[in-house]
């Protein structure tokens, strides 16, 4: 039978491997990690720095290819697909959010959040859908009266929710979020982290955030650790949310 809507799986990734190769070394990062993600989850991959956090996130977002292993999302099989396609998908499927808020300072604020949207092709066709899609999201971020603003004349939380915003301009059926509260003190990283995940459950969006943060963890639906360069669940007892 196949899945329902619910279980349907929007990325896997599948004994994923990688190394860097130095001058006189060679350091293995990933050793088979396998990770799947159903349509509406929001999961944590938790590990210490330097565990291969950045670079697993990098490689299920087609930003970075992996030794070996495959990548399938909605299972079609992204390192397969030629640059130019896998880079479509990218821009329309899968929205990210980094740790450095990556705001171009020369663009306001609603031209920032418009950006993905203006990425992807076609989009002449549809800027004005665009621009209202980006005026909603930053409403909803509770930032609608600083939409002319530059990003220096704003908080590193304030960036980053309009980092949030932009994320999800394309309606991505994933968010991949690296570290989303690492430049933030711990209340407003609270705060932001539940605005993300709120959003991401009110939209039916798929999250997977890569942190060191326990408690962040704590709010999401599963939690994997990442050690020795491959994933294991961690079980343990979730607040009630």
């Amino acid at each position: 039978m196949k899945d329902s809507p619910k279980h349907e799986i929007v990325l896997e990734g599948r004994d994923i491997r990688k190394s860097y190769i130095l001058p006189r070394t060679v350091i293995p990062v990933l050793r088979g990690a396998c990770i799947a993600i159903a349509r509406g989850e929001i999961i944590a991959v938790l590990g210490k720095s330097g565990a291969g956090k950045t670079t697993l996130l990098h490689i299920l977002g087609g930003l970075e290819k992996p030794d070996s292993g495959e990548v399938l999302v909605n299972a079609r099989s992204f390192y397969a697909l030629h640059g130019k396609d896998r880079a479509h998908i990218r821009a329309r499927e899968i929205g990210f959010i980094f740790q450095s808020y990556h705001l171009l300072p020369e663009m306001d604020v609603l031209e920032n959040v418009m950006l993905a949207g203006m990425a992807a092709a076609g989009w002449t066709t549809r800027r004005s859908r665009i621009e209202s899609r980006a005026s909603a999201l930053l409403d909803a971020v509770g930032l609608k009266d600083r939409t002319t603003h530059r990003p220096l004349e704003l908080s590193g939380g304030e960036q980053q929710r309009v980092a949030i915003a932009r994320a999800l301009v394309n309606n991505p059926a994933l968010i991949l979020a690296d570290e989303p509260t690492g430049n933030l003190d711990a209340a407003t990283g609270a705060m932001v982290l539940q605005l993300l995940i709120g959003i991401s459950r009110k939209e039916g969006r798929s999250l997977l955030m890569v942190t060191h943060n326990e408690s962040a963890a704590s709010l999401c639906d599963r939690v994997l650790v990442l050690q020795d360069g491959v994933l294991a669940e961690r079980h343990f007892s979730l607040p009630p949310r």
